[in-house]
């Protein structure tokens, strides 16, 4: 036993440092992301002043906190000034899963390589490349800044500063305001808006789409379930188990349990239509005994997947399959 709880510990810091390296990745090719684009921007001239992709693109790298000799640096490598790796726009057109329009703006070092790679995103999770002008006649390019909904900002002083700044439109929701511009606007309204002491939750010069709609998988239709899940929040575990006494029946595979599968469980019940059913599947590694512990406390049952210990990503499905096939679903 002190073996296992000394390999359960040793994996859990593994997986903290595991995550502590992806976020240090990620923040290091957002900086790679953001310095590219300035030096691109750059190439138009090196005064920000003068040069409002170029101020667009810092104002975007500062917001990501990058460091003030690395945003001086890409710009001299656009001026010329150093020497580096020469970047060019581009732009792909397609349609993702369930024909969902997408326009995809890209700045590459390598035209070719970049061509090669988003057709193989496109083919790997069932969509298809296509041709220029196929789907951007559906999108407008527009100018967005969002701001806080607050009680210290009266919603017509804001209306105000950004009309006279050239604003197209502002809509109101519920915890923010959403300001539209045109895209040679933008950069005018922001500076008004930011003069005025108004701080951005977000802003930049986007597509957005004409319509929008629901999509309605072929795989959904065909079995004739017009239902598409919903993706909630990310919450921890103690949420997540609380919020499981909303459900009729609890259900979670747990790697300890020997005895009772999905369908020993599901067969000793009574389960009616209107039943709400929640499935838990735990992490890489299982539930710890203490969660296994609160999922039962609030009526949760564990059940086995059998021998093989499956991963996170196809636990949850063959559960679902199980669940469907006993229930005749």
């Amino acid at each position: 036993m002190k073996n296992i709880k000394e390999a359960i510990t040793m994996g859990r810091h593994g997986t903290i440092a595991g995550r502590k390296e992806k976020q240090d990745s990620r923040r290091a090719a957002m900086f790679t992301k953001y310095a590219r684009a300035i030096t691109v921007a750059a190439k138009g001239g090196g005064d920000p002043e003068y040069n409002i992709a170029l101020k667009h693109a810092i104002e975007k790298a500062k917001g990501i906190n990058m460091p003030n000799e690395n945003i001086k640096r890409a710009v001299k490598k656009g001026t010329g000034e150093l020497d580096g790796e020469t970047y060019e726009t581009g732009s792909f057109e397609g349609y993702g899963a369930a024909g969902v329009a997408v326009v995809i703006d890209v700045l590459t070092d390598n035209k070719n390589r970049t061509t090669s790679n988003v057709k193989h995103a496109f083919d790997k999770f069932g969509g298809s490349l296509g041709t220029p002008g196929c789907v951007s006649y559906m999108f407008a390019r527009k100018g967005v800044i969002v701001i806080e909904k607050t009680d210290d900002i009266d919603e017509d002083s804001l209306m105000e500063t950004a009309l006279e700044a050239g604003m197209d439109d502002m809509i109101t929701y519920d915890d923010s305001f959403e300001i539209l511009t045109a895209p040679e606007d933008f950069d005018t309204v922001a500076d008004a808006l930011r003069g005025a002491g108004y701080e951005f939750v977000d802003s930049d010069v986007e597509y957005l789409p004409s319509m929008e709609a629901t999509p309605m998988d072929e795989s959904v239709k065909q079995c004739k379930r017009g239902i598409i899940p919903e993706i909630s929040q990310p919450m921890d575990s103690k949420d997540a188990i609380a919020a499981l006494k909303e459900y009729d029946i609890v259900i979670f595979t747990y790697e300890n349990e020997n005895e009772t599968t999905i369908k020993d469980m599901l067969r000793s019940k009574k389960i009616s239509p209107s039943d709400r059913i929640a499935l838990i599947t735990g992490p890489e590694g299982g539930f710890s005994d203490d969660e296994a512990h609160d999922i039962k406390a609030v009526g949760g049952q564990s059940v086995s997947l059998g021998k093989t210990i499956l991963r996170t990503e196809t636990a949850g499905p063959a559960a679902i399959a199980m669940i469907m096939y006993e229930l005749e679903l």
